[in-house]
């Protein structure tokens, strides 16, 4: 019998740094996420594909100039983008900062594009993206391809 595919695996944590340092009483500010699958993987490689090699040669100088076309906080950011499934994280006016939908196979996943990510999680105080990203890297394990032993 061939490998059932389910749904991918899915991991909910507290942000307790956050709710502590912003003195947050009540239902605690969670992030869920999915562990990441092939195509979450294909994208987010695609932004590190960005880099561009240039060997200096006429005038004798044997260097190689490396050009990054991209930062760690733009790969933090995609990762996030890539895994969120659940965050009840509001905005000052009471409403979710990031929108949710359910698929076919039942996990959650984001129900923005990434641009309205981006503009959603340019919002939120360097504090808390920290906290979301670690919690990110815990449910994914990137450089492993999630593998978790």
């Amino acid at each position: 019998m061939p490998v059932k595919l389910i749904a991918p695996i899915t991991s909910r944590f507290n942000l307790d740094k956050t709710d502590k340092f912003f003195g947050c009483e009540g239902e605690p500010t969670f992030v869920e996420f999915r562990q990441a699958r092939q195509r979450e993987y294909q994208l987010r490689d695609q932004l590190m594909s960005a880099i561009t090699r240039e060997i200096k040669s006429t005038d004798g100088d044997d260097s190689i100039v490396l050009k990054q076309d991209w930062s760690m906080e733009q790969l933090y950011a995609k990762e996030v983008y890539l895994t969120l499934s659940g965050c009840n994280l509001i905005n000052s006016a009471e409403d979710p900062i990031f929108k949710f939908k359910r698929t076919e196979n039942g996990s959650t996943m984001l129900d923005m594009s990434e641009s309205e990510f981006m503009t959603a999680w340019g919002t939120i105080d360097t504090f808390i993206t920290a906290e979301i990203i670690d919690k990110c890297h815990e449910a994914n394990l990137w450089s492993n391809k999630g593998k978790k032993d």
